[in-house]
């Protein structure tokens, strides 16, 4: 901290020591003839006294008046011609020349040259014996200044290094591996808004690690069946002669090879949206058209029938653009359709609300339904159900993560509830205005 308040107190010196600079040597010499023409009326009152006593009086009377002139006076007065040699050789020539009053700034001293009998006198007033003091008081004053200045300088540093030190022993908690440190947020704590900014790292970094590990295990998992399925069947078709049985324990490999480039496609798909920052802006899109799109997919792959109704726009096509992203909003309605398709019994019934300036899309089915205690660790990657959805149904747990995914990435949210067809209501909002 010594070394930081050194520097940051220099730098202050060398600041005001500068301005000071700038003052006497360029501001000063500006103002130098109004400082004369000034300090020049201030006593052209007692001139004019003077000039007349000259004028008027001998020369003997004269100097018997300014022999009695009060030495305790502030203003001190000297006789002296305009040849003097104790006048500054710049000034006498001014007075030979015939001026009349001149300031020596730097001495305080104003010579009047006397007009009358004696034209070659010189009255010498000053220097004022009153602004000597002032003035050497002025000097340490401002010299103490500096004194003054280090003190809260000097506390100032010492408070903002207790701040940085504790969010120096956050940071290398966190570096360590306690991914659960966060810096206060305590007025008394905070650094500007750099401990707010710490914490949303911190909890970024928090999440995208349990993310990664979460997502390294499940994938262990889930490629250990199919490889172990396929690693078994070549095993048995290397011992089969039967040509039948060997072309269908070929088949079986095929279908596992299959079923991993679908996991490698789910599992690309999800870490790009687990991965990818929030939407800055989104341009509007025909909402209707998408899920048009949507439905149209599995309008006719079984008997269960899926019900949407471009109502909810009325013919609007302005009502009908929504900003968001298609390919993304698609693919997460997509994975909500073919989930309730996987469970519904005869019904999927697809609904759209515009509530101010948020934009919510409904899906829900008649089917089973989702236990309170787990929706919302539905959402969660590679989380399957141990009740009514099961691993029979296929997937990967991959799809409502997707979902979830997308739904982050628009800003908004998804979630599920009771529907009134009798299953499960997914909801998925997000702000049509930011």
């Amino acid at each position: 901290m010594i070394r930081l308040f050194i520097s940051l107190y220099l730098i202050l010196l060398a600041g005001v020591f500068a301005y000071k600079a700038i003052g006497q040597y360029a501001i000063t010499p500006m103002v130098h003839d109004w400082i004369e023409l000034d300090r020049t009326n201030d006593y052209i009152g007692g001139f004019y006294m003077l000039d007349a006593l000259h004028q008027r009086l001998p020369p003997d009377e004269f100097d018997a008046v300014l022999a009695n002139y009060p030495d305790r006076s502030n203003l001190p007065l000297t006789m002296m011609t305009s040849t003097d040699t104790a006048i500054p050789a710049p000034i006498r020539e001014r007075l030979v020349a015939g001026e009349s009053n001149v300031l020596d700034l730097e001495a305080d001293i104003i010579y009047h040259r006397l007009s009358g009998p004696e034209p070659g006198r010189v009255v010498a007033l000053g220097p004022v014996g009153t602004y000597e003091p002032l003035m050497e008081a002025s000097r340490w004053y401002e010299l103490s200044m500096f004194v003054v200045l280090a003190m809260p300088v000097f506390f100032w540093l010492a408070r903002l290094q207790a701040k940085l030190r504790g969010l120096e022993r956050v940071a290398t908690r966190l570096g360590e591996g306690d991914l659960s440190a966060r810096a206060s947020e305590k007025g008394g704590d905070r650094v500007g808004r750099l401990n707010q900014a710490f914490n949303r790292m911190a909890e970024r970094l928090e999440n995208l690690i349990a993310s990664h590990r979460s997502l390294t295990n499940a994938v262990a998992h889930e490629l250990r069946t199919p490889v172990t399925r396929a690693r078994f069947q070549l095993d048995m078709m290397r011992q089969e002669t039967d040509e039948a049985e060997r072309q269908g324990y070929m088949y079986g490999v095929s279908d596992d090879i299959d079923e991993l480039a679908d996991l490698v496609d789910e599992l690309l798909t999800y870490a790009r949206f687990d991965r990818a920052p929030l939407s800055p802006s989104l341009t509007p899109h025909n909402l209707h058209q998408s899920l048009d799109k949507v439905v149209a997919s599995y309008r006719h792959s079984s008997d269960i029938r899926v019900e949407y109704s471009g109502v909810w726009h009325a013919g609007d096509e302005n009502r009908a653009m929504v900003p968001f992203e298609p390919r993304h909003l698609e693919r997460a309605i997509g994975n909500l359709v073919g989930n309730a398709h996987k469970y519904a019994h005869s019904r999927i019934r697809i609904l759209v609300r515009q509530d101010g300036d948020r934009c919510e899309v409904v899906v829900e089915d008649d089917g089973p339904g989702i236990p309170v205690d787990e929706r919302q660790r539905v959402f969660e990657p590679f989380r399957r159900l141990d009740s009514s959805r099961t691993r029979s149904t296929g997937g990967y747990g991959l799809g409502l993560a997707i979902v979830r995914q997308v739904a982050l990435w628009h800003r908004g949210r998804v979630t599920v509830t009771d529907s009134d067809l009798g299953g499960a209501c997914f909801c998925v909002s997000w702000p049509t205005v930011w």
